[in-house]
């Protein structure tokens, strides 16, 4: 079991103008279904609740908003894994968007993980939305994690992000 809070500042181009701001402030929980056994991937769940009123007014959710997703992980090696993600992002109480992600991870000693990624969701309109970003992650203790992340929207459009989280790992036995 893992307990996780994450904010990010963000700039958006919306309507040909340009706004940045901190996104909502989410607080979540990411819990371990099975561990990896020859092919079956690690299998975790993340749920996330925005916190209403830490946005910035260009990035405040319409109500109630929130993301869950299921998280799957091959080790490679004993430096390298793959992962991906499927998922939904809810707001205002109505589904949002289908959300995925395909992610490399790599590790550098006992403290320091890189990782890049790709992502995106596939709105309840039909609107596509698609991402890149690369990070860091710095083990803090055996317990606490803190990751930082830049990217860059795949539109074109020049919006990018800037990210950072913290977790906390509460140690319980992984169901096998």
């Amino acid at each position: 079991l893992e307990l996780r809070l994450g904010m990010e500042r963000s700039v958006a181009h919306v309507g040909g103008e340009r706004s940045s701001g901190l996104e909502a402030l989410e607080v979540g929980a990411k819990a371990a279904l099975c561990s990896e056994k020859a092919w079956r991937p690690r299998t975790s769940v993340i749920a996330h609740v925005a916190i209403p009123g830490t946005a910035a007014p260009g990035f405040r959710p319409e109500g109630p908003a929130g993301n869950m997703r299921f998280t799957l992980q091959h080790t490679l090696s004993d430096r390298l894994s793959v992962g991906y993600n499927l998922g939904g992002e809810w707001e205002g109480g109505a589904f949002a968007a289908g959300i995925w992600t395909a992610t490399v991870g790599l590790g550098a000693g006992d403290r320091w993980g890189f990782f890049g990624e790709m992502y995106g969701s596939l709105g309840a309109d039909g609107a596509a939305d698609h991402w890149t970003d690369a990070g860091a992650t710095f083990r803090m203790g055996s317990h606490v994690l803190l990751d930082t992340s830049f990217g860059t929207s795949l539109r074109g459009d020049g919006a990018w992000f800037v990210g950072a989280g913290l977790s906390f790992r509460v140690p319980v036995r992984v169901p096998r």
